[in-house]
Formats: C-alpha cells, sequence, structure tokens
C-alpha cells in the first residue's frame, strides 16, 4: 500500500448495512445467553477488524447518549405528570401501575409518557373550571387564616374574573402560594391573637353576666347549677391568660412588622394601634377601681360606731355632703385640706 495515498473516509451508511447485522446477531445472542444463565460468546464468522471494533465503540457512545436524553425527557414528563396526576385526584395505586409498567427508556417507554401527558392535560383543559374553582376554595380559607378584610380580598381582582383559562389557573396557584408563605412567616402572632380575642371575649362575657343579679339569687341558676363555677374559672383564666398575651404580643407584633416591614393588620385595622389602646383603657379601669376602693376605705374611717348617738336627718345630709366633696377637694388641694372637710363634717354630726 502507498503510504502517501490517503485512504477514503468510511461511508457512514455503508457501515451501517455492513455492521449493524452482527451487531444485531450478537444482541440475539447476548439475550439468549442471559435467559439460560450463560456466557454469550463470540459472534461466529467475523473478522474484528480495526474499522469494525471503531464503529462498535461509535455506537455505543451514541448508545449511551440516547439513554441519557430519554431518561431525561421521561424525568421531565413525569414531572408534569406528578403535579397533574395529584390535580386530577388519580390515585397513587394508578400512579404505581403506571411507572412500573413503563420501566426503562425505551421508544416504547418513552410514547407511553408522551400519551399520559397528552390525556392528563386534555382532561384538565376539559375540567379548567373546577381547577379554578378549587383554587379560589383555598385562597378563600387562607384569607380567612390570616384575618384579612374584604378590602384586602377585593386586591386580589383575578378571584372575580370568569374567563377560565391556563394562565388565569397559574395566577391563582401564585396567589396561593404568597398567601401560604405570609401565613408561615404569622402563624406564631396568629395563635395569639386569636387567644387574646377569646380570653377578651370571655372577659365581655363576665362584665356583662355581672350585671346579672339574678344569677346570685339562684333565679337565673336553676336551670345551669354550675353557672357560677365556670364564670369563676373564666375569671381566672382571663386574669392569668390576658395580662401575658398582651405582653408577648406588644414584642412579637412590632418585632415582625420591622421584619416585614408593614404594619400587620387585622381584619383590615392596625392590631398594634387596638392592641395599645386596650391595654391604656385597662389601666384606666384598674387605675379608677383602685381609687374607689382608696375612697371607700376613708368613707368607712368616719362611720360612728355602735352606742354613739345617730345623726339627725339634717346633719346626716351635711355629712353625707362633706364626703362627696373630699376626693374633688384632696385632687384639687392636697390632703390636708381634704382632712379639713372630714373633720367639720365630723363634728357638725355630734353638735
Amino acid at each position: 500500500m502507498d503510504p502517501f495515498v490517503v485512504a477514503p473516509a468510511p461511508d457512514p451508511r455503508r457501515q451501517r448495512a455492513e455492521y449493524f447485522p452482527i451487531f444485531a446477531a450478537y444482541v440475539g445472542k447476548l439475550q439468549e445467553a442471559m435467559e439460560e444463565g450463560r456466557d454469550p460468546g463470540g459472534v461466529e464468522g467475523v473478522d474484528p477488524t480495526q474499522m469494525l471494533v471503531e464503529w462498535f465503540e461509535r455506537l455505543k457512545v451514541d448508545l449511551e447518549e440516547e439513554k441519557t436524553h430519554r431518561e431525561a425527557h421521561i424525568q421531565t414528563l413525569y414531572d408534569q405528570l406528578e403535579v397533574l396526576w395529584k390535580r386530577m385526584g388519580i390515585t397513587d395505586e394508578d400512579i404505581d401501575d403506571f411507572v412500573e409498567l413503563n420501566r426503562g427508556s425505551s421508544t416504547d417507554n418513552v410514547r407511553a409518557y408522551e400519551l399520559e401527558l397528552e390525556r392528563m392535560l386534555e382532561m384538565k383543559r376539559e375540567k379548567m373550571s373546577m381547577f379554578i374553582g378549587n383554587a379560589r376554595v383555598e385562597i378563600e380559607q387562607l384569607w380567612d387564616d390570616l384575618m384579612f378584610s374584604e378590602e384586602e380580598r377585593e386586591v386580589f381582582a383575578a378571584f372575580h374574573d370568569d374567563e377560565h383559562s391556563e394562565d388565569l389557573l397559574t395566577i391563582h396557584e401564585e396567589e396561593i402560594v404568597k398567601l401560604k408563605n405570609e401565613r408561615r412567616s404569622k402563624a406564631p402572632i396568629l395563635v395569639s391573637i386569636r387567644k387574646y380575642y377569646q380570653i377578651c371575649e370571655e372577659q365581655k362575657q363576665l362584665e356583662i353576666s355581672a350585671s346579672d343579679q339574678s344569677r346570685l339569687l339562684g333565679r337565673g341558676t336553676r336551670g345551669d347549677p354550675g353557672r357560677l363555677l365556670r364564670e369563676e374559672k373564666m375569671r381566672k383564666r382571663v386574669v392569668k391568660e390576658k395580662p401575658k398575651l398582651e405582653q408577648e404580643l406588644l414584642i412579637s407584633v412590632p418585632h415582625w412588622e420591622e421584619e416585614n416591614g408593614k404594619p400587620l393588620l387585622v381584619n383590615g385595622i392596625h392590631f398594634m394601634g387596638v392592641l395599645q389602646e386596650a391595654v391604656r383603657v385597662e389601666e384606666a379601669k384598674a387605675d379608677t377601681k383602685k381609687r374607689q376602693r382608696t375612697n371607700s376605705t376613708v368613707g368607712r374611717s368616719i362611720t360612728p360606731g355602735p352606742g354613739s348617738n345617730p345623726p339627725s336627718n339634717a346633719h346626716s345630709r351635711k355629712a353625707s355632703v362633706a364626703l362627696s366633696i373630699a376626693p374633688s377637694l384632696r385632687s384639687a388641694s392636697g390632703s390636708s385640706h381634704a382632712s379639713s372637710a372630714l373633720s367639720i363634717s365630723t363634728n357638725s354630726t355630734t353638735s
């Protein structure tokens, strides 16, 4: 052979026509040997030339690349199908049967996944209205969980769009993701807020019940003998839990607002403002009760003791007037003036 003569490049089509039958024969022999559990050996009557070996090497690389491509394609199809199967309510048993039946990366397996995706997409188009309706039910539940006001709910205008489409469904699904993330960030605070409102409602019930004097005489409790006991338990729970929840929320709510850069709203109202006002009112009530107890103690200290002469009606009225003006004197002019007023009124009753 002349070393200066360049050999012509091999023709791929001719090589395939010549070598592929050899490859097919070997594959058939390999499958037969695997079924019988023996060594397949070689293919008789074949001369393993350099070109044949190189062709087989290239074929091996091509087949490995094709296998990788098909497996990636099947995985992509499966990822899409998994979402659709769940949305369509396909049972886990049916899904497992399909996957098991189409295990592998043959062209038949790939085609089976493609056909299943087409079937699911068609079913999805037929049930688009149902999917959007289900998404809206989930959004409403999230709104309730987050204690959104009507104004806050109206911000999501797509909720009232009647043109059902894939894009509209996508918008709803994105809204669900956003609301779930917000609920996750607020979860501990929302639990405390609900407990706080429950305690406030119990406190309101106790105040209403306290104005019902019949419950002390038994007339209102004959059909409910455990009422007073329940009220006492409720009162203890309010006294114990309400201040603790208030202090907890006074810390956690501002922290959340600082992290998220916006006020925390409950039914459209800034919760922190409501909480601070409630605490202020409660403190004012406690201060009023404290002053009333102090005034009551002062009134009892000047009441005539046993054996003393009862005052006349006129003198009694003078004492009552003095007692009624004593607190105002104390607040306006100091305790010394109040003491003088009390002492004058006492002298007038005994003269």
